[in-house]
């Protein structure tokens, strides 16, 4: 992957001023590793509309030196774009495309729609910010060791099992949102990966959407359960809320701090065949991701 673009673009909130300098060390990080970064066009753009953020994405997907596509920060706005973006232009330019937090819209609903893995990964701006993301970006993206997340602190078992299936998830509202639409992932055995942070969701919240993905009976499918942090200012811990609410299913579920709403994110290949291992703790990649 020598020499060959990241396109970095901005479906969400779009990058100020103050976040150049975010921005120019993570673009340092990737030229050490041999890559070539690009801005998008409208991703600095004070008043970007619908049109002009899909215009971005799309230009990034078609343009042939671009192999990383990775969303540049979080925010509130890719739900008004997944009924609007041209999947078949994904399609038939397949990248490896990376995010968080709202790009939980897009990483999801592009593999609905395509069947390509999607990257659930630190955005552009808090890449350079651990060692630990440009580790899991490295043997991911540059040495293609795909096999085992690596780990970076303790994972732990809430409860033991072994589950296979397809991986999705991502933040808890917005895969809910996400649920109503034609554009959430069709997988019969899913094994499910789940985080939240209070600026999107209270306790109560989160109790509603996990009953509302109950009503949906998401639950039935999945095979077992990845989570991370409620990031909140309270003290709750998400698997407090998580285990009571999910006490009448029987899948594992596997504990661990290393990705959300944080400097701190692994990469997990939403589409892929995984396996999490909730007697030792881990998550297992059971395809080839990177073609």
């Amino acid at each position: 992957m020598n020499k060959e673009y990241i396109t970095v673009i901005a479906p969400s909130s779009n990058l100020k001023k103050e976040n150049e300098e975010d921005i120019q060390k993570s673009i340092n990080e990737c030229q050490k590793l041999g890559l070539k970064v690009k801005i998008s066009k409208c991703a600095y753009s004070s008043t970007p509309s619908k049109e002009e953020k899909i215009e971005d994405l799309e230009t990034a997907f078609k343009d042939k030196a671009t192999k990383i596509i990775i969303c540049a920060k979080g925010g509130a706005f890719c739900k008004y774009l997944i009924d609007k973006i041209n999947y078949d232009i994904i399609k038939e330019n397949p990248k490896i495309f990376g995010g968080l937090s709202d790009a939980t819209f897009l990483l999801n609903a592009i593999y609905a729609k395509t069947g390509i893995i999607t990257f659930h990964m630190s955005d552009f701006k808090h890449l350079y910010m651990d060692k630990y993301n440009l580790k899991c970006f490295e043997e991911m993206f540059i040495k293609r060791k795909t096999k085992i997340i690596p780990q970076n602190t303790k994972w732990y078992t809430l409860k033991e099992g072994i589950g296979n299936g397809t991986l999705i998830g991502g933040n808890l509202t917005c895969l809910t949102m996400l649920s109503d639409t034609d554009y959430f992932p069709k997988d019969k055995k899913i094994i499910l990966f789940l985080e939240e942070v209070q600026s999107a969701s209270s306790k109560e919240g989160i109790v509603k959407n996990i009953n509302k993905l109950k009503e949906k009976n998401l639950f039935d499918k999945v095979e077992g359960l990845l989570i991370s942090d409620y990031t909140n200012d309270e003290n709750l811990k998400f698997e407090d809320i998580l285990l009571k609410e999910l006490s009448d299913y029987n899948f594992p579920i596997v504990k661990c701090h290393d990705f959300g709403h944080n400097k701190i994110n692994c990469i997990l290949p939403v589409g892929a065949e995984v396996t999490l291992d909730g007697f030792h703790s881990k998550l297992i990649i059971d395809e080839e991701i990177l073609k």
